[in-house]
């Protein structure tokens, strides 16, 4: 990511997908925080990032909640 416009296109491609709640960008850190109603799926949010143009991976001990 390298401005504030990358973090909005992020956040809004990951909050279409299907049971997100929200998604909360860290500009500085380079992660995302997304909070689901326990439907979303993982695979379906990487795609969104990448579909915004950018890369993703859960971090180790993410997607359990």
């Amino acid at each position: 990511m390298d401005c504030a416009a990358c973090t909005a296109a992020i956040k809004q491609s990951v909050e279409k997908v299907p049971g997100v709640l929200s998604a909360d960008i860290d500009f500085p850190g380079g992660r995302a925080t997304v909070v689901s109603d326990g439907k979303a799926e993982a695979e379906a949010v990487i795609r969104a990032v990448e579909t915004a143009g950018y890369k993703a991976e859960l971090l180790n001990g993410a997607g359990h909640e």
